[in-house]
């Protein structure tokens, strides 16, 4: 008996000195590899650190209680501000507002006909969809409803991001880093000619953290791009990053962006989701906000899809320009 009190203490020990460790706040500057995808697993340590906590107190486990208590604390103090400006419901009624779906639909998607069932049920007027590797080409696009007639994608550029619209689009930009310059993330930017005034919107697929120092380029690189479109200025993207790492919170004070859907876990879609990570965002630029913010079911992809209705405050803006850094001569969408 006293053996196995002691082997208890020891293991209560060790997880929490790992935990901790783990829980640090400063694995999300490292460049190490192995390292870096710590700072994006703050649900999951803290789910754990609570369940922990839970178990040692019954047990009478009082400092091993206070340390997991702490690891929770300190988990949660990252991640509580990161959730709790929600959905303020519905935007004012002056305000220029259209419904956005973003969906990373997974390129071993082994279910394509829910993916054209998905944005049909939906019906956003614009969808942005990621690793769409087929671009205008993809098998699920026929079966969609004849709600979205505009349509952009890369072309040569491959960045396998495709937008589908109500409204005419204008190409700003394509970019993907073996199309353009290596530490450029996948970029789609386009001009959407919205009856009540134009807005820019910017899909982006950023890369997989486990190489910090190329992602931090793609962040550097993206904040700059941002900077040279027109406002008003809506993003959406799969970020590969927690909301609460240095890479957004850098990219929202260097281009001027704030994160505006503020939802639970996107990734893995799969029984695991509650301790999974939000890696897809949408941001905008000053006068853009987001109501009414959902993440869809499943649909046989890796990620959840987000369903927002964003606002735009009125203002005027001018015509479409040409991209700045990795864009390209603006190019209006042809009409089907």
């Amino acid at each position: 008996m006293r053996f196995g009190h002691h082997f208890l203490s020891v293991m209560l020990g060790v997880i929490g000195i790992l935990l901790g460790i783990a829980s640090l706040p400063i694995w999300g500057e490292s460049v190490t590899p192995q390292l870096a995808p710590l700072e994006h697993l703050r649900i999951g340590f803290a789910w754990l650190s609570i369940g922990l906590l839970m178990v040692t107190l019954p047990l009478r486990r009082f400092l091993a209680a206070l340390v997991f208590g702490l690891i929770a604390f300190l988990n949660l103090f990252y991640l509580l501000p990161t959730f709790l400006t929600l959905d303020r419901g519905a935007p004012p009624p002056a305000a220029q507002h259209f419904t956005l779906l973003h969906a990373n639909i997974w390129n071993r998607n082994p279910t394509t006909d829910a993916i054209a069932a998905m944005v049909n049920r939906e019906r956003p007027d614009i969808a942005v969809m990621l690793e769409t590797f087929h671009g205008l080409q993809e098998p699920w696009l026929p079966a969609l409803d004849l709600h979205w007639p505009y349509r952009a994608d890369c072309g040569a550029a491959g960045c396998a991001n495709l937008i589908l619209s109500r409204w005419p689009l204008t190409i700003l930009g394509q970019n993907s880093s073996w199309f353009n310059a290596k530490g450029s993330p996948a970029t789609l930017a386009v001009r959407v000619h919205h009856p009540a005034g134009d807005f820019t919107l910017v899909a982006t697929h950023l890369a997989q953290p486990f190489d910090p120092v190329f992602q931090a380029q793609e962040g550097a690189w993206l904040a700059r791009y941002l900077l040279t479109l027109p406002p008003p200025l809506v993003v959406t993207g799969d970020f590969n990053s927690a909301p609460w790492s240095p890479l957004i919170r850098k990219l929202e004070q260097q281009a001027g962006i704030t994160r505006i859907a503020r939802t639970g876990p996107t990734w893995p879609s799969g029984p695991l989701n509650p301790f999974g990570i939000p890696i897809d965002h949408m941001l905008g630029g000053p006068g853009v906000s987001a109501a009414n913010v959902r993440r869809l079911p499943p649909f046989g992809s890796d990620h959840l899809a987000l369903l927002a209705e964003i606002a735009l405050t009125p203002q005027a803006v001018g015509p479409a320009k040409p991209a700045g850094e990795g864009g390209g001569t603006a190019a209006l969408v042809p009409t089907p």
